[in-house]
């Protein structure tokens, strides 16, 4: 799931990041179904809650499903987006409009590294070139 939202530190739009232990790259927060997710929407949530809180098991999916609530009532989530929606489903999150999330870089401020993601960080959206392995964080980073 790609959260998104206006960010100070970026003077402009900017886009929450997480990185990669396996290799270093800068990807959206994401992952595969488990049997117990009700669809991609549930699977998209699961796993941001998992790989940027570090939560896991019963406490990510009461955590994803709260949050898939609150963003579909804020008419917050966009998507499925993806050309094999079988395989995998990519949704967007305007953060600015989930009340709990507060900002982006309120966010990243919650980012707890878990076994997938290393390091957390935004991105103006204005920089993003497609590469993963280029992409600058606010700090130059």
């Amino acid at each position: 799931m790609l959260l998104h939202g206006p960010s100070r530190q970026a003077n402009g739009p900017a886009v929450l990041l997480g990185q990669l232990r396996s290799s270093g790259e800068w990807v959206p927060f994401g992952g595969m179904p488990d049997p117990s997710d009700e669809d991609g929407k549930v699977t998209a949530a699961r796993e941001l809650v998992e790989e940027l809180l570090g939560l896991s098991g019963e406490a990510a999916l009461e955590a994803a499903t709260a949050l898939l609530k609150e963003a579909e009532d804020a008419h917050a989530l966009s998507g499925p987006f993806g050309v094999r929606t079988d395989v995998h489903l990519a949704y967007t999150l305007d953060v600015e409009k989930v009340r709990s999330l507060q900002s982006v870089e309120a966010c990243l401020s919650r980012f707890t590294p878990n076994r997938e993601c290393v390091a957390a960080a935004l991105f103006p959206i204005a920089d993003l070139d497609g590469n993963s392995t280029t992409l600058k964080d606010l700090s130059g980073q």
